[in-house]
């Protein structure tokens, strides 16, 4: 038997390392495909918010 802590830590490290994985695919394609536009990358959920109000 597992124990509860021991699997939302163990899925809590796998979800990190999936999340790193994504990022990291999300900025090689971004660099890729929006080289002009990549200062603006780190401000886009900051935009997004700001117009949604």
């Amino acid at each position: 038997m597992v124990s509860v802590a021991d699997f939302f830590s163990r899925s809590a490290t796998v979800g990190a390392e999936v999340n790193q994985k994504l990022i990291g695919h999300y900025r090689m394609s971004s660099y890729a495909s929006q080289e002009h536009r990549e200062p603006l990358s780190g401000w886009t959920p900051f935009i997004a918010i700001a117009s949604m109000r």
